[in-house]
């Protein structure tokens, strides 16, 4: 409790404001990213969404978790190929 007895309040120098213990946010964001990435795979794998609808009928985190998921997994595509270039080239000497 805080000294007004309103609760758990805190700030963090970056700014973050948390009414609950950081463990619990932290828990239940890794729950949604979790169900995000699965929603990927269906996405990805048999080009369905999560919602009825089309897209801009979808939840909004959903989709910006989409572009985040596949801009990261690009990354890590092009970052692959890069060391298998370095390892083909330094076999080839």
């Amino acid at each position: 409790m805080n000294q007004s007895g309103q609760g758990f309040k805190h700030v963090t120098r970056g700014g973050l404001r948390f009414d609950r213990c950081p463990k619990a946010w932290i828990r239940d964001d890794a729950r949604g990213a979790s169900q995000f990435l699965s929603d990927f795979v269906f996405l990805d794998k048999y080009q369905i969404l999560p919602d009825e609808g089309g897209r801009l009928d979808q939840c909004p985190r959903f989709l910006e978790a989409v572009d985040i998921i596949a801009d990261t997994r690009a990354g890590m595509q092009a970052a692959e190929e890069k060391r298998a270039k370095q390892r083909r080239g330094k076999r080839g000497r």
